[in-house]
């Protein structure tokens, strides 16, 4: 298992930077500002109808029109350095080997993607603290605001998807809300750090990874008259009302987004270790 030590080693000396990188932290920020807003309509209505919330509003903090480009791109924000080589990488690339050093870099943009919607989950934790009440059902206020259009009419930034709240049960909900994120989450990273691996120009990679929010957002835009083209957007599989239950809807079935991301992902991390393998190391700039 020494691979396995000095793959984690290259992953654990990018974690290391965060603490020096204002990226990082430039991201941090506005993640929390971005849940913050998105939020406190449910926040706001639970103090008017004078009724706790419960902590599952995660689910549905992105599934609206243009709200997950403000999530997804401080992603962008996060890897549009890849293939992260800075004056300490030649001698990390050195005592690890290629192979390790690609697929410790692999290992650093899951995990991180993973950070990343955790902190996320968290910051909707947070925010939301002094009205929330532990229990393991949706709650009086999200079933409310599902079922209603009780926060269209106070003017409340915060949408809750009846589709969500009637086929899901919470946990559950979270549970595939985070999965799903994660996973649109890496191929998001793991396409910009392959595109600047291949062209060493790290301007591409995050145009690469700008088009691919693009199409999500015309994809889920036009869902409601033409839904095959969800099929065909991987950052929308993140979205639990553009996932068919039941074979009730021409949306991609969940069997048929975790067969895609699989397929992307292993796609995309071959690419990553065959092009680390065959990279010239030049120490860049910092972004």
């Amino acid at each position: 298992m020494s691979w396995f030590r000095k793959s984690w080693a290259v992953c654990r000396q990018n974690f290391r930077r965060w603490a020096a990188d204002y990226r990082v932290w430039v991201v941090a920020m506005a993640a929390a500002i971005f849940v913050h807003y998105f939020t406190r309509g449910v926040y706001n209505f639970s103090v008017m109808a004078n009724l706790p919330v419960s902590p599952w509003y995660f689910p549905f903090l992105y599934n609206h029109g243009l709200v997950k480009l403000f999530f997804f791109l401080p992603l962008v924000l996060l890897f549009c350095n890849a293939p992260f080589i800075d004056d300490i990488q030649p001698y990390v690339l050195v005592r690890s080997g290629r192979r390790c050093w690609g697929v410790g870099q692999v290992l650093y943009v899951v995990l991180a993607t993973a950070i990343y919607f955790l902190f996320l989950i968290l910051c909707t934790f947070l925010f939301m603290a002094p009205r929330l009440t532990f229990t393991t059902e949706w709650g009086k206020v999200i079933g409310t605001l599902a079922s209603t259009n009780a926060a269209f009419s106070m003017d409340q930034p915060s949408y809750v998807s009846h589709h969500v709240y009637f086929y899901f049960e919470p946990l559950i909900a979270m549970w595939y809300s985070f999965l799903l994120s994660w996973l649109a989450g890496c191929v998001l990273g793991l396409l910009i750090y392959v595109v600047n691996l291949a062209t060493d120009v790290r301007s591409l990679g995050v145009l690469a990874g700008c088009v691919l929010l693009f199409w999500d957002t015309c994809a889920a835009g036009m869902a409601n008259f033409t839904p095959e083209l969800v099929k065909f957007s991987p950052l929308s599989w993140s979205n639990l009302n553009l996932i068919d239950i039941g074979g009730q809807t021409s949306y991609p079935s969940i069997t048929y987004v975790m067969v895609g991301y699989i397929l992307l992902i292993g796609g995309l991390c071959v690419a990553a270790v065959l092009l680390s393998r065959k990279k010239t190391v030049t120490v860049l700039p910092p972004v």
